[in-house]
């Protein structure tokens, strides 16, 4: 079974539609968002997550509607740049985030805290990137997720801060019925530990594929997102002065 299935998705805005988006995420796996700020990554992520209404398009979570609460449930989130109550102290945050969940698992919320250092006297504020990081993942890991869905999670992070969220997505998924879609523009990282990638650019799907398959086409780039927009945009038949 396909933890996420999205089939057809469009969101239409002003200056920006999503176009006929459609990719799965199996089971097991972790699967890498690619594409430039501005390219639909986020407003897919919000799709899945139920923030935004898309225009047309399904979504399917471990064979469920998306709506289905039972499908919702089995979802954890992290958008980046959320400051959640800057000024609480995150036990007070672990309290009321705990609530709104039937399935909250206090034990296992306390494994992940200690296993990350969290010091919940802390006000989420004092916290470095890193660390707010990991205390938004103990809270999307704590109620029974099983498809962690993850915007730009090792974004602005030290080395050892991303190499220890990578290691700890690669633990997650090694658990049945399990898997992580995250966007990102660190190409390095999908390398690391995404078994697939999608790669978006202006509201449509460029390609899907393994992550072995996809960056054995793209040899010499440099890891670095100029060059992978460059290389699409000669293999779709655009001039380089065309990238935006």
């Amino acid at each position: 079974m396909n933890a996420l299935e999205v089939k057809g998705l469009c969101k239409n805005y002003a200056s920006f539609a999503l176009q006929d988006v459609s990719f799965y995420v199996e089971e097991g796996s972790i699967t890498g968002f690619l594409g430039r700020n501005g390219a639909g990554k986020s407003t897919v992520l919000k799709c899945i997550a139920g923030l935004v209404h898309p225009n047309g398009g399904e979504i399917r979570i471990f064979g469920k509607p998306a709506h289905d609460t039972g499908a919702r449930e089995s979802l954890g989130v992290m958008f980046g740049g959320m400051e959640i109550y800057p000024y609480k102290r995150i036990g007070q945050i672990r309290r009321v985030y705990a609530a709104f969940w039937r399935d909250w698992n206090e034990g296992e919320y306390r494994r992940l805290a200690a296993q990350f250092c969290l010091d919940e006297g802390k006000r989420f504020r004092e916290l470095s990137n890193g660390m707010k990081t990991k205390f938004l993942l103990a809270l999307a890991c704590s109620h029974g997720a099983g498809l962690l869905i993850l915007d730009e999670p090792t974004s602005g992070l030290d080395p050892v801060s991303r190499a220890e969220i990578i290691a700890f997505l690669r633990g997650f998924v090694r658990e049945k019925r399990r898997a992580v879609f995250f966007s990102t523009q660190i190409v390095s990282d999908l390398e690391q530990c995404a078994d697939h990638i999608v790669y978006i650019r202006g509201g449509k799907i460029v390609r899907a594929d393994e992550t072995r398959s996809y960056l054995s086409d793209c040899t010499n780039l440099q890891g670095t997102m100029s060059a992978l927009e460059a290389y699409f945009l000669k293999e779709e038949g655009f001039c380089e002065e065309s990238s935006v």
